[in-house]
């Protein structure tokens, strides 16, 4: 069974009432429950009519999940609607960073520079300069690259999130590629290799970076050893 239209199906669904249509988005939900959790997630998003802590925890949940399998777009999705679905806001300047880095890291540039207002309006962070200097680095600004990733570098606690630091190391050692670098290249993709765990796409990606690196610098044996590994 199908809609025939696009506008057929928009003019059923708003015609119906806001709670019968959140009464279907929940049958949806369980339906899809166990089957496709992408789905039934976004279903119970339009289900929702307040800020829903659990919800919430769901989709972060399952934006890392995706970005551990590196599928950033959807993993974007779900974390810039649990930023609109949280009541804190700590809690949803956190998760609306984590979006910008994920739509970046899918190169959704356009779509992460439409958050950048957002993002220069929340308190200086690691994470807000880390997300600030990456899209400067994709965009080309060089000298704005410089200072936001190296501010990110020295404000991260070592200590407290070690995932952050790996990633500010692998966007300096990307930077240093725009800027044709080698030797910064190097030492930040050894710095990124050291702090991300294996399963860490930023390990795959500063191990690559690094087998560049060694290259430029003459040292392709070694290089190749890299992306052999």
């Amino acid at each position: 069974v199908a809609f025939p239209h696009p506008l057929v199906h928009a003019a059923v669904y708003e015609q119906l009432p806001a709670a019968r249509r959140a009464e279907l988005h929940r049958a949806a939900a369980a339906v899809l429950e166990g089957e496709n959790i992408g789905e039934a997630l976004h279903h119970r998003v339009l289900a929702s009519v307040a800020p829903d802590p659990e919800l919430v925890a769901e989709l972060g949940a399952f934006a890392r999940a995706e970005t551990a399998r590196g599928a950033w777009a959807s993993a974007a999705s779900a974390l810039v609607t649990a930023s609109r679905l949280c009541s804190s806001r700590a809690e949803r300047e956190r998760l609306l960073l984590r979006a910008a880095a994920a739509l970046v890291g899918a190169g959704d540039v356009l779509r992460a520079q439409s958050f950048t207002d957002e993002i220069l309006s929340l308190p200086p962070s690691a994470m807000r300069d880390s997300v600030l200097g990456y899209l400067a680095v994709l965009r080309g600004h060089a000298e704005e690259a410089e200072h936001r990733l190296h501010s990110a570098w020295q404000n991260a606690d070592s200590t407290e999130d070690v995932r952050l630091r790996a990633t500010i190391a692998q966007r300096l050692a990307v930077h240093a590629v725009a800027r044709l670098r080698a030797q910064e290249m190097t030492d930040w993709a050894r710095r990124a290799i050291e702090l991300a765990p294996l399963d860490d796409p930023t390990h795959v990606d500063a191990s690559a970076i690094l087998g560049v690196g060694l290259a430029w610098l003459g040292r392709t044996s070694e290089g190749l050893a890299v992306h052999e590994s």
